[in-house]
């Protein structure tokens, strides 16, 4: 038997979103590989560290105040040499950045550092990890589009490796469908679900134009998550008349029950790496469309196994709400080829163990 290695899992904050979500699942997956993981937050303690109380996996918080918070360096340094992994895997920039200069403060260790996005909105965020690149052992993307972009912005190609997301994608596809009559909601009429944290990334404003284009479908679309972007949301909504139409329910634990009730994923994001949201959407059958970038055009074949469209082309987005609905048989099967070479890609059982090994030959 391989002796147990210890992980300590750095990432910016444990809020409900994409990375915190994947983090979480990840380490417990871990665990089925020899694999003994700590997970911690550079913020103050959020509503993920409760799941990971649950599933008994230890956990700690730095109480950042702020992407200058000395005090929470200074934490951070401190559990580091109390638990003293054998390899701290850091997620996210501000994360990266604290990993590098903390992590080995008390003895030398491999540090794994990983990015999960194409980063458009701060564009200092590139320029500094470029420079702070050497100091990790590896660098790991969760796409070949978010590798490239760090190749771009001055990664080693030696050192830059990909592993995708992984997922529990029979779990998703066998979760039982929402009751959308018990939601307030129809059965009989289309639902499309968007998802995630509402961020001024994730093109929001097409969402609600497009539940605009389509009012007289008659279409009912749900909005799952909060963040930042919710007031604009809501105000864009009353703006166009369309609080009945579009419904905002907040972050919910049963995102995949949604997916498998929709009849399609709406998704205009202007960047993303690697969405969950997205393959989520591909395990439980559900039709995908989604901006044409990078990050999806890795993901979902324009056609085949999903449908892309231009990030702002409302009229592309609408017009491809209507084909789905028109051709539910079609749609569907697609939507059965986008399951099968998710099987073969992301299954989190592979991917935790691909995790594992990059542990162990860094420990090596």
């Amino acid at each position: 038997m391989p002796k147990p290695i210890r992980v300590m899992m750095l990432i910016t904050d444990l809020q409900r979103g994409g990375t915190p979500l994947r983090t979480v699942k990840l380490a417990a997956a871990l665990r089925d590989h020899d694999v003994l993981p700590v997970v911690g937050s550079l913020a103050p303690r959020g509503p993920l560290h409760d799941d990971l109380d649950a599933l008994g996996i230890p956990s700690f918080h730095c109480d950042a105040t702020g992407p200058r918070s000395v005090l929470a360096f200074k934490r951070l340094a401190h559990v580091v040499e109390s638990f003293d992994p054998d390899v701290l895997h850091a997620s996210l920039f501000h994360a990266n950045i604290a990993a590098r200069l903390v992590g080995r403060l008390d003895r030398a260790r491999p540090i794994i550092t990983s990015t999960v996005t194409i980063e458009i909105e701060r564009t200092w965020h590139n320029w500094v990890e470029g420079l702070a690149a050497h100091r990790s052992d590896m660098h790991v993307a969760n796409s070949s589009a978010v590798r490239t972009h760090l190749l771009n912005i001055g990664f080693d190609q030696q050192r830059t490796v990909v592993i995708r997301n992984g997922l529990d994608i029979d779990r998703i596809a066998s979760a039982p469908p929402v009751d959308l009559d018990a939601e307030g909601l129809s059965a009989d009429r289309p639902s499309i679900v968007w998802a995630g944290r509402m961020d001024k990334v994730k093109n929001l404003r097409v969402v609600i134009q497009t539940a605009e284009r389509l009012r007289h479908l008659g279409a009912q679309f749900v909005l799952i998550g909060d963040g930042p972007e919710r007031p604009k949301v809501e105000a864009w909504l009353a703006a166009h008349g369309l609080q009945q139409g579009v419904r905002l329910v907040g972050w919910r634990d049963d995102v995949w029950a949604w997916l498998r009730a929709a009849t399609c994923l709406l998704f205009p994001s202007r960047t993303e790496g690697a969405p969950n949201v997205v393959l989520e959407a591909m395990a439980a059958g559900c039709p995908v469309i989604a901006s044409r970038i990078p990050a999806h055009e890795a993901i979902v074949a324009d056609g085949a196994t999903g449908h892309l469209v231009a990030p702002d082309d409302v009229t592309g987005f609408a017009s491809r709400v209507e084909r789905v609905i028109a051709d539910r048989a079609g749609s569907l099967r697609m939507a059965a080829a986008a399951c099968e070479k998710l099987f073969r890609e992301h299954d989190l059982s592979v991917i935790s163990a691909q995790w594992a090994e990059l542990y162990r030959s860094l420990v090596g």
